[in-house]
This record gives C-alpha cells, structure tokens and sequence, in this order.
C-alpha cells in the first residue's frame, strides 16, 4: 500500500464523466492499488482490457488486488462493478458475484473464471 503522508502519482483510466479521459493526477491523501495501468481506492472495483481478457478487478479494504474473469459464466455478458453492494453484477441475468468472483446468488451456479497473474 502506498502510503498516504507522501506525494503519490496514481493513473487513472475510466469512462466516467468526472474522469472522461485519461489523466495523470497527484495523490496527496489517498492511499491506492496499483492494476496495470489503473489505479484503484481500498473498496473500489473496475473492468480493465489485459491482452484480449476483460479483467474484474477489486482493491480490498487491506490493499489485496483481487482478480477474476470479467466475463459472465452464462453468455460471457461483462459483469458491473456495484459501488453499493460491492459485488460484481451480470446484466445478462441478474446473478450477482463477490468481490473474488464466487456466485452470491443466481442464476448462475458457477463462479466468474480465474485468471493467470499478470
């Protein structure tokens, strides 16, 4: 974890309108994960492009990097980070994941793939 007294760099990357292209911006007070070329708070989640996988990723409350497949089990629909509940959501369906991709409730009886490390 980076620590939040120094001067940090984070990149952000996102499709959001507060942050709708990509910027280089300087941290005093937050501390952040580092995930290829994004950067993610403790308790954020986002889908990020590695090679030709959509990867989930989530930043725990500790600092741990927690990755799974992106791709729905069902008909490979990208899941959604769910800043509320704080799980990963199908759009296909409905089935709803945690944070480590394992199914919390269905449709789908199969948790999202894991994936290699980077």
């Amino acid at each position: 974890m980076i620590s939040a007294t120094a001067p940090t760099l984070s990149l952000w990357q996102d499709r959001s309108p507060e942050r709708n292209e990509t910027a280089l911006t300087e941290n005093l007070t937050t501390d952040v994960c580092i995930v290829g070329a994004i950067a993610l708070r403790p308790g954020e989640g986002r889908v990020f492009q590695r090679g030709t996988h959509k990867i989930a990723a989530h930043c725990d409350e500790n600092g741990t990097i927690l990755e799974c497949s992106a791709g729905g089990p069902h008909l490979g629909r990208i899941a959604d980070w769910n800043e509320t509940a704080h799980t990963w959501d199908c759009p296909c369906h409905g089935s709803r994941f945690n944070p480590r991709g394992e199914v919390l409730h269905g449709p789908s009886a199969t948790n999202l793939a894991p994936v290699p490390p980077a």
